[in-house]
């Protein structure tokens, strides 16, 4: 049997010849004045730790903030109670936020999670791709981080939620500054260089410049494109392509998260049919994007592609991915095409969403609207 010595306050730990965990705990002092002691078993350290909680609790014990239990524990709990209690959109929202706000916490014990750490990661996060994320977002974010750790106050993990001591964030608006548009050479010059790199690679590859060029022909985001399916999502006849799902980090298919986002697009039928071209089909699925001969990880396809746009010197600061999108929102609104339809294009759930993000970068619009008026009635 093997013992893992823990730090002082959390007792000690035991494995078991036959793999369980045992952790024996003091209950307090009984009415002879000896100290009531407990061993608890368990098949994980999880379940181990909330059969701890829960007795000490039931003891009326305090719980103390040198508890014997890791965020990543927590959260295990967390998801499985959440799991049996709220709908599948918000379960899908938990998991979303996961490896963006939950996954920098998983290593520290709960008492070192101070409110000074959590301000530092609420100032600092940012999107899987890096882009920023909006303060609505953000808010968002908040709020789920402060279940889970009132999660742990509720199961006498710690004394108190170190939330209530950190900073307060308005839910306000995106911040339209920080969107990165790039112009049209800047286009034309990273397609020509996508396809340079493309041709000198010869096993098979993400193949960047199709993945570029239905960015810019399509608006969608990086996660949809990823999970098109080149037999069932693209119609070369009709020239469309059909949004449903997305890859996401952990490379599982997840449903869009509104009912918007669930679209058919047209695009210029030379687009698809230069895609399926050039992109060979895979042998172990029908899905559109691969590497190494089987369907890209979500990860794998943000390291490559992070890696090559740090190549192009001559794109604006802050360019990711997801610039593609705003370059054809921006592209067709310039064009005069109505803000309801880019909406529809854009998976947005409304036009205000769509307005809200490219309204301001797009002065022309305001001049071209006061130039549209008839001054005939002018003496």
């Amino acid at each position: 049997m093997k013992s893992q010595r823990r730090p002082k306050g959390e007792g000690s730990i035991t494995k078991m010849p036959n793999g369980s965990l045992k952790m024996t705990i003091t209950l307090g002092v009984g009415v002879n004045g000896k100290q009531k002691r407990r061993s608890v078993t368990a098949k994980t350290k999880t379940e181990l730790m909330r059969r701890v909680a829960e007795l000490r609790v039931q003891a009326g014990q305090k719980p103390t903030q040198d508890a014997a239990i890791y965020f990543s524990d927590l959260l295990e709990m967390f998801m499985k109670e959440k799991e049996r209690v709220v709908k599948e959109g918000t379960l899908r929202n938990y998991k979303y936020i996961e490896p963006i706000v939950f996954a920098p916490l998983r290593d520290y014990r709960l008492d070192r999670i101070t409110p000074e750490v959590i301000d530092y990661l609420l100032d600092n996060v940012t999107k899987v791709d890096g882009t920023p994320i909006q303060d609505s977002t953000l808010f968002q974010m908040r709020a789920k981080l402060a279940a889970v750790l009132n999660f742990a106050v509720d199961k006498g993990f710690i004394v108190s939620s170190p939330m209530s001591k950190t900073r307060r964030r308005k839910q306000g608006k995106r911040r339209v500054d920080v969107l990165v548009i790039p112009t049209e050479e800047d286009m034309k010059q990273l397609l020509l260089d996508a396809r340079a790199k493309d041709n000198k690679k010869k096993k098979p590859h993400l193949y960047l410049y199709p993945l570029f060029l239905l960015a810019i022909a399509t608006g969608m985001r990086l996660g949809e494109l990823l999970n098109i399916d080149r037999v069932r999502d693209i119609d070369t006849k009709r020239g469309t392509v059909h949004i449903h799902s997305q890859l996401t980090i952990h490379g599982c298919d997840r449903p869009l998260k509104t009912e918007a986002s669930t679209r058919t697009i047209y695009v210029h039928q030379n687009v698809l049919k230069t895609v399926l071209t050039l992109v060979p089909p895979l042998e172990t699925t029908s899905k559109l994007w691969g590497f190494n001969g089987k369907q890209i990880c979500r990860s794998t396809a943000d390291t490559l592609i992070q890696d090559f746009l740090k190549t192009c010197t001559y794109l604006p600061k802050g360019f990711t991915f997801h610039c593609f999108r705003h370059y054809h929102a921006t592209q067709l609104l310039l064009k005069g095409i109505n803000p309801k339809e880019v909406s529809k294009r854009l998976g947005h759930a409304s036009v205000k969403t769509t307005l809200d993000l490219y309204a301001h970068w797009i002065p022309e619009m305001d001049e071209k609207a006061a130039n549209s008026i008839s001054m005939e009635f002018i003496l």
